[in-house]
């Protein structure tokens, strides 16, 4: 056989034989959705996030768990941030019905962090200056 062959193959399935695919509303495809929050301190510490970090909705009260940090100790280990400097953690996604929502870390020390009232935007990143309760 030349290289100028052409090679033709009878198609697999018919035009007759393709299934016909209809997506319906109640079986739409799962989108994963995500909440970034980067946050820093206008002052420098030493700081650790805690696996018990949550977004809470002020509407339904739903826990979105953190799922990853970057830039910031994990529980039990400390790390120092210069003030300024940002550290990101990623949280599951918030409800729909949810209009407000705080940054609560839930843990059997002093000095947790509670970021009150977020409001919610349509990207799911925020920017928050974070202080102490």
């Amino acid at each position: 056989m030349s290289r100028d062959s052409i090679i033709t193959q009878e198609p697999l399935i018919t035009e007759e034989q393709k299934p016909i695919i209809e997506l319906h509303p109640d079986h739409a495809p799962m989108v994963e959705r995500q909440v970034m929050v980067r946050a820093w301190y206008d002052f420098s510490t030493s700081l650790r996030i805690w696996s018990s970090t949550y977004l809470i909705c002020n509407q339904t009260g739903h826990r979105s768990k953190l799922l990853y940090t970057d830039n910031v100790g994990k529980y039990p280990h400390w790390q120092w941030l210069p003030a300024g400097e940002r550290f990101l953690m990623v949280f599951e996604a918030l409800p729909d019905e949810c209009i407000t929502f705080d940054l609560y870390e839930d843990i059997p020390e002093p000095d947790e962090f509670h970021i009150k009232n977020i409001l919610r935007n349509k990207l799911e990143v925020y920017d928050v200056l974070m202080g102490w309760i």
